[in-house]
């Protein structure tokens, strides 16, 4: 079956936007960073002379200052992030079509089959598209003409991708 319908989407990324979307990609490091943290900070409390279990008020403490500090390096780093990423982008239009996605900026015009793809997300605010693990590029859906435009998208990308698509159906 060919999809004949091409979605256009033109956009411009904010530094809220790339806030947003560095966020749902790195909280799982955040909870990591925090576990390590604890996993590593309570026996060396332990080594130090501190016992956690009979001072209440110094483990309260020390779990509470390795939270806050790992929350602030994280939106430290991501807000850091977001505004580079911010520095570097320009308007954009992308074409969805059978054939994969056009994208075109003032500086760059691409074209990149769906089978370049490793996996794209869906979440509530934004489509993320990700060629390597680490490397991804984002459509806010604030952007799309319509509702009809999303869910014909939602069907293209289930069709092209498979279980490598994570979308909210």
């Amino acid at each position: 079956m060919n999809f004949e319908r091409k979605i256009e989407v033109e956009f411009k990324t904010t530094v809220t936007d790339f806030q947003r979307i560095l966020v749902w990609y790195h909280w799982k490091r955040l909870f990591l960073e925090f576990s390590l943290m604890v996993i590593v900070g309570i026996p060396f409390c332990y080594f130090l002379g501190f016992n956690l279990l009979q001072n209440g008020w110094a483990a309260i403490a020390f779990i509470s200052t390795i939270l806050i500090l790992s929350v602030l390096k994280f939106y430290g780093l991501v807000f850091r992030r977001a505004e580079a990423l911010k520095q570097i982008t320009e308007p954009a239009k992308t074409i969805f079509s059978d054939q994969g996605l056009e994208t075109i900026t003032k500086s760059i015009h691409t074209n990149r089959a769906w089978e370049s793809y490793t996996k794209i997300f869906e979440t509530d605010k934004d489509f993320i598209f990700f060629q390597i693990e680490n490397a991804f590029a984002a459509i806010p859906k604030r952007f799309f003409k319509n509702q009809d435009d999303i869910e014909v998208l939602r069907e293209l990308v289930n069709r092209k991708l498979g279980e490598k698509a994570k979308l909210q159906n």
